[in-house]
């Protein structure tokens, strides 16, 4: 489930960050509508596998100085997608 939790938050990122030219705007506000309805029906387990993955891809982002509008993003998935915030 790790893998399938970094897969699904790498192209949530990838969908929210494309720019217009890449990926039409009203599809991607369908695609992360529909994202954030099926994460609200996450078990509590689930929940927690997603918020390590967050965890973990945040300190590797913030070592590598990612874009902050990547690092933006996995700060307030959790808030935003209705995930339950688990700290390390």
């Amino acid at each position: 489930m790790d893998t399938t939790a970094r897969v699904m938050l790498d192209l949530l990122a990838a969908i929210e960050l494309a720019d217009d030219s890449i990926i039409d705007p009203d599809f991607a506000v369908s695609l992360m509508e529909s994202a954030s309805a099926e994460l609200e029906m996450c078990s509590s387990d689930e929940q927690f596998i997603i918020s390590e993955a967050i965890n973990k891809k945040l300190a590797d982002l913030l070592e590598k100085k990612a874009s902050p509008k990547l690092i933006e993003f996995y700060e307030k998935f959790e808030e935003n997608f209705s995930v339950a915030r688990y700290s390390p």
